[in-house]
C-alpha cells in the first residue's frame, strides 16, 4: 500500500504545480493588459506575483523591469536588468544594454550609461530609433557632463499647499498673483497597495488660490464632455475670454479646443479646424499669445510631416486659423518636443524635449528667435530647473520666477517611486532667468554673480577639535556630506508626524539647491580664477566662515577658521595645484591671488536657529541650521584690461590696445561672439598676414587669443599707432564667408 500513497503524493504535487502554472499565466496576462493601458505600477505588481512560482523566469523578470522603468522606479529595475544581463544567452534580450544605458542616465551615473550605450550599438540594428537615440546620447556625452557639473542661481521648490497629491499635477496657468489653474490626472479608485482598481483614469482642469504662502485646492472647472474623455493643458491670452485646452480620448488621442471660462466652468467649447487638428493624429499642449497683434497658437503634435514623435507647430489667426507650420529641425527631433511657452519680452521659446542634450527624461530648453522657424542655438536650462527625471510645463510669471511640472525625487507619490508629476515653483534671486543662457561662457558673468556659498555638516571638518587649521580639502567634506542625505531625511522627518513627505522634500531641496550647487559653483569659481589670473589680472578673494549656534562662541570661531582653510586647500590642490604659482609668488611678474579670511563663527547666525544640544532634529538636521554652517566667497578683480575685448557684431569699430599686455614677441586679446549662434573663424589677418588658424566660437562665447608675430609686435610697439585687424568667419546667418575689420589703436 506504500506505493499507492507515493502515487497520490505525486499526483497531488502535479495538481498544485499545474494550478500555479495556470495562476502565473493569469498574472502575466493582467500585467500585459495593464501595460497596454499605461498603468505600469499595476503591471509591476502583477508581474511580481507571476514570479512567485518561478523567480528565475527571465522573460517575466524582463517584463517586470520594463514596468518598473515605466513608472520611474529605476533603483529597483537596475539590479533586475543586471541579473538578466549576467544570465542571458548571446541571442537573447538584445535591448538590455540600451535599457541599462537609460537606467544609469536616470540615476546620474553618466560614465556607466556611456559604456552600455556603446555595447548596445555593437549589437543593434542600425536603422532603429533606439540606435539613433544611443548615438545621440554618446554624441552629447561631454556636453551633458558639463551640464551636470554646473548649476544656476535658482531655487526650485515643491509648491507648498494642497495642490500636489500622489497623483499627477501638471500644466500650471497663472491667472493672477493669487489664482492658479492646473491640470491633474487621477484614477477613480485604488486598491490598498496603490494599484488602480478599475484602470479608469481621467484628467481635469482645477483651480487653486493662494493664501499667505500656500496654494490651496479650490475646485474643478467642469466642461461639457463625455465620460470617455479627459481635459487638460489650458492656455489663454491675458485680458481675453477665450480659453484653449486639450480634449483627449481614453486611447490618448487629443484635439485642441477653444472655449470660454464663465462662472468657473468651461462653456461653448469646440475643436479647432483640421489645419490644427488633422485626423489620425494627436494635437495638444496649446500655448496661445499675441505677437504683433496677431493671435498665435503654438502646440505639439505627432501629425505627418514632422521630424519624429511629437513636434512643435505654430498657427496664426487671420480671421481663420492658418494651416500649422513646423518650427523646424533646430527645435524638432526624432524624439518628443512638448509643452511650449513663448516669452515675448525676451523672444525666448521654452519647451521640453527628450532628445536634445539632457540630464535624463524630458528637460526644459530655451531658444531665441521668431516663428515659424528662425531660431538660434538650443540651450538646456540646467540644474536645478532640470533633473535626471522628467521636467516640463515650464512657464514664467515674471522675469525672475515661474512654475514647472516635474517627477524629480521629492515629488509626492502614492507608490514606491516618484512616478508622477508635481508642480514646482522656481525663483532666481539675482538676475532674470533669460540671463542664464550658457552663462559659463559669458565673460565676467560668473564673478558678477558672487558670492559663492559652500556648506558643511555639523562640526566639520575635524569634529571635537579646537584647532584653527586643517589638512582636509573642501571636496572631501562635500563628498562625505552628500552621503548623509538619507540620514538628514530620516532625522528631520522623524518627529514631524503627518508631514514626513514635506520634511523629506525640504531636505532634498536643501542638498540639491544648496550643498550640491555650492560645490559646483566652487568649481566654476576656481575655473574663473584661473581664467582671470592667466589673463594677467590679480584677484582678491574675501572668505567668510560661519557656524550654527550649537556650541560656544570661541569654539565656533575656530571651527569657522578650519572651514575657511579647507576651502583654501581646495584652491591650492585644484587641477594639480595650478593656482599655487599665484599664491607663492616666486615670479614677481605673475598677478596676485590673495585670500582675506573672516571667521565669524555664530555671531551672524540667523535668528530662531536652535542651539539646543538635545534637540538634534532642529539644531543639526533642520535646513535652517544647516544653512548657517557655511563659507561665503566673494572676489574683486584688480586692473582688468577690458579694452582688448572685440565683440564681433557690436557697432564699435575702434579699440584701444595697451602696450602693457604685450611681451617681446606676442600679445593677447579677447574675441567675443555676441550673436545667438555658433560662428567659425576662418582666419584672423593683420596687414594681410595670418595671425591665427581657424577656430569655433559658440553663441555668447569669449575666447582668449595669444597672438605671436614679429610683424604684430613691431607695428604695435609704439604708442599712437593705428592699424587694422580683419576677421574672416562663417555662420548660417551670414550665408557664407564674411569679412569684418576693426581699427586697433595702441596707447
Amino acid at each position: 500500500m506504500m506505493w499507492i500513497k507515493e502515487i497520490l503524493v505525486v499526483l497531488l504535487l502535479m495538481h498544485f504545480w499545474q494550478q500555479s502554472i495556470g495562476q502565473k499565466k493569469v498574472w502575466i496576462k493582467f500585467g500585459d493588459q495593464a501595460m497596454e493601458l499605461n498603468d505600469a505600477f499595476s503591471a509591476a505588481k502583477f508581474y511580481e506575483k507571476a514570479l512567485v512560482t518561478d523567480t528565475a523566469d527571465q522573460v517575466v523578470l524582463y517584463k517586470w523591469a520594463k514596468s518598473l522603468m515605466a513608472y520611474q522606479n529605476y533603483e529597483k529595475a537596475l539590479p533586475i536588468c543586471l541579473e538578466i544581463l549576467e544570465n542571458r544567452k548571446e541571442d537573447e534580450f538584445k535591448m538590455i544594454h540600451y535599457d541599462l544605458g537609460k537606467l544609469y542616465k536616470h540615476l546620474g551615473q553618466l560614465e556607466k550609461s556611456k559604456v552600455h550605450y556603446q555595447l548596445y550599438l555593437k549589437e543593434d540594428v542600425k536603422s532603429s530609433y533606439e540606435h539613433q537615440f544611443a548615438k545621440q546620447e554618446l554624441s552629447v556625452f561631454e556636453k551633458v557632463k558639463k551640464l551636470r557639473d554646473d548649476t544656476l542661481e535658482v531655487e526650485v521648490n515643491n509648491l507648498a499647499g494642497t495642490i500636489n497629491t500622489g497623483a499627477s499635477e501638471f500644466s500650471p496657468i497663472l491667472l493672477n498673483d493669487s489664482v492658479l489653474l492646473f491640470s491633474s490626472l487621477r484614477a477613480v479608485s485604488f486598491l490598498e497597495d496603490g494599484s488602480v482598481e478599475d484602470l479608469d483614469y481621467t484628467s481635469g482642469i482645477y483651480k487653486a488660490t493662494k493664501r499667505d504662502s500656500l496654494w490651496l485646492m479650490s475646485s474643478e472647472l467642469p466642461a461639457s464632455k463625455s465620460e470617455q474623455v479627459s481635459i487638460a493643458n489650458g492656455s489663454f491670452i491675458p485680458g481675453k475670454n477665450l480659453f484653449y485646452f486639450s480634449v483627449c480620448s481614453s486611447f490618448g488621442s487629443c484635439k485642441i479646443h477653444e472655449g470660454i471660462i464663465r462662472n468657473d466652468s468651461i462653456v461653448s467649447h469646440k475643436a479647432l479646424p483640421s489645419g490644427i487638428n488633422p485626423e489620425l493624429s494627436s494635437s495638444t499642449h496649446p500655448f496661445v499669445c499675441s505677437i504683433k497683434g496677431k493671435k498665435t497658437l503654438v502646440f505639439s503634435s505627432n501629425r505627418s510631416g514632422g521630424f519624429g514623435g511629437m513636434d512643435l507647430w505654430v498657427s496664426v489667426y487671420n480671421g481663420q486659423w492658418s494651416r500649422a507650420k513646423n518650427l523646424g529641425k533646430k527645435i524638432n527631433t526624432m524624439g518628443d518636443e512638448l509643452t511650449p511657452f513663448y516669452d515675448q519680452d525676451s523672444s525666448l521659446l521654452y519647451f521640453s524635449s527628450d532628445w536634445h542634450y539632457n540630464l535624463g527624461g524630458l528637460d526644459v530648453f530655451s531658444v531665441k528667435g521668431s516663428f515659424p522657424s528662425k531660431w538660434g542655438a538650443i540651450q538646456n536650462l540646467g540644474i536645478p530647473i532640470n533633473s535626471p527625471l522628467n521636467d516640463l510645463y515650464f512657464i514664467k510669471s515674471n522675469p525672475y520666477s515661474g512654475f514647472l511640472a516635474s517627477s524629480r525625487k521629492g515629488s509626492k507619490t502614492e507608490k514606491d517611486a516618484p512616478c508622477c508629476n508635481d508642480l514646482y515653483f522656481f525663483e532666481s534671486k539675482r538676475e532674470p532667468l533669460e540671463n542664464f543662457q550658457e552663462i559659463d561662457k559669458k565673460f565676467f558673468s560668473f564673478l558678477s554673480q558672487l558670492p559663492v556659498t559652500v556648506y558643511f555638516h555639523n562640526d566639520r571638518p575635524n569634529p571635537d577639535s579646537r584647532d584653527t587649521t586643517t589638512n582636509l580639502n573642501y571636496e572631501a567634506t562635500y563628498l562625505k556630506y552628500m552621503t548623509l542625505q538619507e540620514d538628514y531625511r530620516t532625522s528631520f522627518s522623524a518627529s514631524d508626524k503627518g508631514e514626513e513627505a514635506a520634511a523629506t522634500t525640504e531636505i532634498d531641496a536643501f542638498f540639491q539647491s544648496y550643498v550640491h550647487r555650492g560645490y559646483h559653483d566652487l568649481i566654476r569659481f576656481a575655473d574663473t580664477l584661473i581664467q582671470e589670473l592667466d589673463g594677467g589680472r590679480s584677484v582678491q578673494v574675501n572668505v567668510q566662515g560661519f557656524a550654527s549656534p550649537l556650541t560656544n562662541s570661541p569654539y565656533n570661531v575656530n571651527l569657522s577658521k578650519r572651514r575657511i582653510v579647507s576651502v583654501i586647500n581646495f584652491f591650492k590642490e585644484y587641477k594639480q595645484g595650478v593656482l599655487r604659482k599665484y599664491l607663492n609668488k616666486q615670479d614677481s611678474a605673475l598677478p596676485d591671488l590673495v585670500f582675506y579670511k573672516n571667521p565669524f563663527g555664530e555671531f551672524r547666525s540667523g535668528k530662531g536657529v536652535s542651539d539646543d544640544y538635545y534637540d538634534v532634529r532642529n539644531s543639526i538636521y533642520n535646513p535652517a541650521a544647516a544653512k548657517e554652517r557655511k563659507v561665503v566667497l566673494s572676489a574683486r578683480v584688480v586692473d582688468q584690461d577690458r579694452s582688448t575685448v572685440i565683440s564681433l557684431f557690436s557697432n564699435t569699430k575702434k579699440h584701444r590696445f595697451k602696450k602693457s599686455i604685450m611681451d617681446q614677441d606676442s600679445a593677447h586679446l579677447w574675441v567675443h561672439n555676441d550673436s545667438n549662434e555658433q560662428v567659425e573663424i576662418d582666419s584672423l589677418l593683420f596687414n594681410e598676414q595670418s595671425l591665427s588658424g581657424s577656430f569655433l566660437l559658440d553663441a555668447g562665447e569669449l575666447k582668449r587669443l595669444n597672438l605671436k608675430s614679429k610683424l604684430w609686435h613691431e607695428t604695435l610697439n609704439s604708442a599712437g599707432t593705428e592699424t587694422q585687424l580683419k576677421f574672416i568667419f562663417f555662420g548660417e546667418k551670414f550665408g557664407g564667408k564674411t569679412r569684418k575689420e576693426f581699427l586697433m589703436q595702441v596707447n
